[in-house]
C-alpha cells in the first residue's frame, strides 16, 4: 500500500512524537485504519440491530405439526443411519 503523506507530517511523526509515544508511523496508520474500520463496522451493526428490532414481530410462522417432524426426522435417519441417497 502506498501513502501520500506530506515530509514535515512525517518527520515530526518519526522525531520525537514516535520517540515520546514510542510507535512508529507505520504502528500509527495501522491503528488509525483499524479505528475508522472498526466505526464502520459498528455503525452498520447499529443499523441493523435498529432494522431488527423493528421488524421483529412482523412475521408469524405456522407452527410445525407433529407428523411433519416425524417426517423429517425418519427423512434424516434415512439419509444418515441407512445409507439412503
Amino acid at each position: 500500500m502506498t501513502l501520500s503523506i506530506i515530509r514535515k507530517g512525517i518527520q515530526a511523526v518519526n522525531g520525537s512524537f514516535s520517540t515520546e509515544i514510542g510507535v512508529t508511523l507505520s504502528e500509527l496508520v495501522e491503528e488509525y485504519i483499524k479505528s475508522i474500520t472498526m466505526e464502520k463496522f459498528r455503525s452498520d451493526q447499529q443499523a441493523l440491530g435498529k432494522i431488527v428490532k423493528e421488524l421483529k414481530g412482523s412475521i408469524t410462522l405456522p407452527k410445525v405439526s407433529r407428523a411433519c417432524k416425524e417426517f423429517l426426522q425418519d427423512a434424516l435417519v434415512e439419509k444418515y443411519l441407512k445409507g439412503g441417497d
